[in-house]
């Protein structure tokens, strides 16, 4: 009985030691100063993301936009951009991302147009897809506007490695969040990057022409129209690629787009990238960004009349 008790004080004092290793190791990766102020920017984050997860409990989808009615007013025009990430709000709060921003730019327009926000985190265009045919056609949509991320073709057949670790290290990464980062990075450095890659390779793309060819479909099964908008949100990488690969799909399918990411490039060509994040701690697109996009969706909705002209009416102000 006294042996099995040294042997079991003997483990605690083990386990104590590694987490307490573990402690240390997290904390020499930065110093003191640089560890108040990720600590100060990640509870920013974490509170403002906790905001847009509480206004989303109220809607019936759990999208960061307010409840609303399957029965459309007569004479309105009702736009549904749907998205991920970029649209529920990730790192700055809900009513700034650039659809709540492209919604009051058409409420100040016009009378009679609804726009509707429908994003969840970690969407892709499927996503995106699956819900309108199951759920969101119910809400008699006029204009089906995808807002496109390069991470968006995937068909879910592909994981990345890193993802999945991050899942079964949930409690270390709370405990050690930049010893965790450290380990992951060193196993599987660029796998993020590779999973991405591998999106826009031969046989994924071919899943996706089909799913773009689907979406085209909308069009004449519930009476509306679509289009996508590209929003890249980093000057580096392999953007120029992604979007124009995308465009080449789009065109093809007969889908009216805007591929940001020249003038994207142009607008912030001076910025550093990190200045166009949500926050410090969050590489999602920022206000600049989203004002940018809340301008060019704008645009590209005048420009390829994606409203309709004989039901829309203009504010008047005197």
């Amino acid at each position: 009985m006294m042996l099995k008790r040294i042997h079991i004080i003997k483990i605690i004092v083990v386990l104590g030691a590694i987490i307490f290793a573990l402690f240390l190791s997290d904390l020499l990766l930065v110093n003191e100063e640089q560890m108040v102020l990720e600590k100060k920017f990640r509870a920013f984050n974490d509170s403002i993301n906790e905001t847009n997860h509480v206004f989303a409990r109220q809607n019936p989808h759990g999208f960061t936009d307010i409840k609303r009615s399957k029965d459309k007013p007569d004479s309105t025009f009702r736009i549904a951009v749907m998205g991920d990430s970029f649209i529920y709000g990730d790192g700055i709060s809900y009513s700034e991302t650039w659809s709540h921003k492209l919604a009051a730019k058409m409420d100040s327009a016009f009378q009679n147009v609804e726009l509707f926000s429908w994003g969840l985190r970690g969407w892709s265009t499927l996503d995106q897809y699956n819900f309108f045919v199951s759920e969101g056609n119910e809400y008699a949509i006029d204009l089906l506007l995808f807002a496109f991320c390069h991470n968006d073709p995937d068909m879910g057949d592909i994981e990345h490695l890193d993802t999945r670790w991050e899942k079964k290290l949930h409690v270390l990464n709370k405990l050690f969040p930049r010893l965790t980062t450290k380990v992951l990075s060193y196993f599987f450095a660029d796998s993020y990057d590779k999973w991405v890659n591998a999106l826009y390779e031969k046989d994924n793309l071919e899943k996706y022409k089909k799913l773009l060819n689907k979406i085209k479909l909308l069009e004449h099964n519930y009476n509306l129209k679509t289009a996508f908008l590209l929003t890249p949100n980093t000057l580096n990488g392999n953007g120029d690629f992604f979007f124009s690969t995308i465009s080449s799909l789009l065109e093809e399918a007969g889908i009216p787009f805007y591929n940001l990411q020249p003038e994207m490039k142009e607008a912030f060509q001076n910025v550093n990238d990190k200045d166009l994040w949500a926050n410090p701690v969050n590489p999602h697109p920022g206000k600049w960004l989203n004002d940018f996009y809340a301008e060019k969706a704008l645009q590209m909705i005048f420009d390829k009349n994606l409203l309709d002209s004989s039901l829309v009416k203009f504010r008047r102000y005197e």
